[in-house]
């Protein structure tokens, strides 16, 4: 069949069979899904890392980056993944826009999780390897420079597309570079678990024979191993989520295959590629104690921030129907609809039993009795 141009971007046309249309529903219900639960979970990783100073170390901005892409395939990636899957069960002609969104996105976000990760394994060899010249090297400052050049550089990689680059070679560069973050990656925990299980003996009757005094100590080793293993595991997670898509690119570069296998192929190399996105807070919170406390404190938090909004604005549209009971030299008088002198204006506030308004009110008249004799100024505050 011919293919049509998207901008540079080549669309093989293929008739829709009952096999196409199950495996692309299937797909869509799965990405759907995630979908939410990929945003949530990265952007209480992001933001307990911001909020908790603790939190904020050389490995933990590293993972932070890495939850930044995976958010960004949950918010950008998988709805344009569903809209894709959905236009091509349902029109004859291709989308353009949405097909040039989503393969442009797709590369960047999911291969600058694959770079992110490599990364953090050279800063877990850094820290093993070289642990003294590792406190100068590593910096936060130096984290942010290096994460900006890298996103640069693939930025310009991708939009190439857009200057002629034409699919194949495109599918080459994409496919050497993450097959190439797999090998130093791999190569990298080669190294480092050899290492650790050379030391671990020694280690072990180091803890033993260490007295109590010493338990900060034990505590700071057995971290260390802690977070190496957790390391291990979104190496080993990227792997397994990462080896359809690279095994897919390789087998189109070689080989043309019909366009609905070739459809049906990457509609799920891509969603594999897309779990890692929920594995990686998952191993984080599971591997971790203070990530998963601060996750949980995080969420808490804005789940408080929005009812406290709510009970706020609420309290706001509602205060001029209250009833008010003024009390002033022992003398009350009730009013439901109180004349104002000036502008009414409530404030909220932070009190001992939660949030509340102060309402400062003006009164035209004197009260019964003669108590006041001019225009007062009264305050009441209502906790609520």
């Amino acid at each position: 069949m011919n293919s049509t141009n998207c901008l540079y971007f080549s669309v093989r046309p293929f008739g829709i069979t009952d096999f196409v249309r199950w495996s692309s529903s299937l797909a869509i219900s799965l990405n759907a899904s995630l979908t939410i639960a990929t945003i949530i979970s990265n952007a209480a990783v992001i933001l307990t890392v911001v909020r908790f100073r603790e939190l904020r170390t050389s490995s933990h901005l590293l993972i932070a980056f890495l939850a930044l892409t995976d958010v960004s395939i949950g918010l950008f990636v998988q709805p344009l993944f569903i809209a894709f899957e959905i236009l091509t069960l349902t029109r004859t002609t291709p989308a353009c826009v949405v097909i040039v969104l989503y393969t442009v996105l797709r590369a960047l976000f999911a291969t600058m999780s694959q770079v992110t990760v490599l990364l953090i394994s050279m800063e877990k060899t850094l820290a093993i390897f070289w642990p003294f010249r590792y406190r100068q090297i590593v910096r936060q400052r130096r984290i942010f420079i290096t994460m900006a050049i890298v996103w640069c550089v693939w930025i310009l990689v991708v939009s190439a597309r857009f200057m002629g680059l034409e699919t194949k070679t495109f599918r080459i560069t994409v496919g050497v570079v993450i097959i190439t973050c797999h090998a130093l990656t791999g190569l990298a925990y080669v190294r480092i678990e050899r290492l650790a299980a050379g030391h671990m003996k020694k280690i072990k009757q180091q803890l033993q024979s260490v007295s109590e005094n010493n338990a900060s100590w034990k505590a700071q080793v057995l971290g260390e191993r802690k977070a190496l293993r957790t390391t291990l595991y979104i190496i080993a997670c990227m792997f397994l989520c990462y080896a359809p898509v690279v095994g897919v690119l390789l087998a189109n570069i070689f080989s043309v295959y019909p366009p609905q296998y070739s459809h049906i192929m990457f509609t799920w190399a891509d969603s594999f590629v897309y779990l890692s996105s929920i594995f990686n807070p998952a191993i984080y919170c599971m591997r971790n104690r203070e990530f998963r406390r601060g996750c949980v404190a995080s969420l808490v938090c804005c789940e408080q921030n929005a009812a406290t909004s709510r009970r706020h604005e609420a309290a706001v549209t509602s205060i001029t129907n209250v009833a008010f009971e003024m009390e002033a030299v022992g003398i009350s008088k009730k009013s439901n609809t109180p004349v104002l002198l000036g502008q009414f204006a409530p404030f909220a506030g932070v009190s001992s039993s939660g949030i509340g308004v102060d309402v400062n009110l003006k009164l035209d008249e004197p009260l019964a009795g003669g108590a006041l004799n001019r225009p007062s100024r009264v305050v009441w505050r209502y906790d609520y």
